[in-house]
């Protein structure tokens, strides 16, 4: 007795989606190992993951993603040491970031007409250009997860964390035009001439956006500092928009670093520090579920005219943020002596994480 056809679509697309939530969890049990030995310049292959207390290997069957942690509620199996739930948590966010993505662009308010149809998962043209979107855009969340976390932990983000979402959204757009020859480079515009046809736009699109990402937070960052910002063990903003740009573009990128700065500044202004690459995160999903594109398209009313005005709005209210993250923290420097700093909250958000050795 055959199922039918209908129901086997459903099974289909349910296995899918609980695939990628594991698939998930398995990266945020890698980016626990990155987030904690990365800063602290250890091997991510070796040692192997280990109790910090008793230092005995932690088994195969006990380093399970979720499962583990709540099997074994939390304690070491050997010496009953307490676990943190930090663990469980990236996990368990990294398992959803993979899984909610592809719900929202497949049956949620971003699906398309063919998203809708379980069979195009099966067609190379249709699923092909979206699993490499889909893959360009979680690995982005993942690395600003794992950089918001380094830098939660009072470390300065290592530069190499950034490279893997670096050299991807740079090569998506050729990687695309490859296999998916939708357009050509070049277009005739008349005899014996050639123009830039939109293909060739569309593989310089990560590349302006890596550059603009790169202005951008070079001037948020010398306002910062121009007001009497003290630096902080966190890489510049520069590098995480330069990442932004890389995988949005310049557009998405402005509208992220603006809410992001926003962020940071009232975080600071009810006293809870936050992550940059958290702020900016945050803004990226924003932008991913379109509700930059939905702005957008509202304040287009203007023509060319809020073209311009709308983009010069955002940098002009990134760098007043900057400005008085800036001021703040002069006041705090000039206010704060240093034993009184040593006793205060860290500008940063702490986390609790493990004391010993790596995981």
């Amino acid at each position: 007795m055959s199922l039918p056809l209908e129901l086997m679509e459903a099974l289909a697309i349910a296995f899918v989606f609980v695939w990628l939530f594991c698939l998930g969890a398995t990266v945020g049990s890698f980016l626990n190992v990155v987030v904690w030995r990365l800063p602290r310049r250890l091997s991510l292959v070796h040692p192997g993951s280990l109790c910090p207390v008793c230092h005995h290997p932690i088994r195969l069957h006990d380093n399970i993603p979720v499962l583990s942690w709540l099997v074994l509620r939390g304690r070491c199996r050997d010496c009953k040491t307490p676990i943190p739930i930090r663990y469980l948590l990236v996990e368990l966010a990294t398992g959803t970031i993979f899984l909610a993505l592809a719900v929202w662009r497949t049956l949620g308010p971003a699906a398309t007409p063919q998203t809708l149809d379980p069979r195009w998962l099966l067609s190379w043209n249709l699923a092909g250009p979206f699993w490499i979107d889909y893959l360009r855009d979680v690995i982005l969340l993942s690395t600003l997860l794992a950089a918001g976390l380094i830098e939660a932990d009072g470390f300065a983000v290592p530069w190499r964390i950034w490279w893997p979402t670096y050299v991807f959204s740079l090569l998506h757009p050729t990687v695309r035009w490859v296999l998916w020859r939708e357009d050509r480079l070049f277009v005739a515009a008349g005899p014996g001439m050639e123009l830039i046809g939109p293909q060739a736009m569309f593989l310089l699109r990560p590349w302006v956006g890596l550059a603009f990402g790169l202005a951008m937070g070079g001037v948020v960052q010398w306002m910062r500092r121009a007001a009497g910002g003290r630096d902080l063990a966190v890489r510049p903003v520069a590098v995480v928009l330069a990442a932004t740009g890389a995988a949005l573009g310049w557009s998405a990128t402005l509208r992220a670093g603006c809410g992001g700065m926003v962020l940071l500044a009232l975080g600071r202004l009810v006293g809870r520090g936050i992550p940059t690459a958290a702020a900016v995160g945050g803004m990226v999903v924003v932008e991913l579920v379109g509700v930059g594109q939905r702005v957008e398209r509202i304040t287009s009313w203007g023509g060319g005219l809020s073209a311009w005005l709308m983009p010069a709005g955002y940098l002009v209210l990134a760098l007043a943020a900057a400005g008085l993250l800036g001021r703040w923290e002069r006041s705090y420097s000039e206010h704060a002596g240093e034993g009184e700093q040593a006793s205060s909250p860290s500008p940063v958000a702490s986390v609790e994480v493990p004391s010993d050795r790596p995981p």
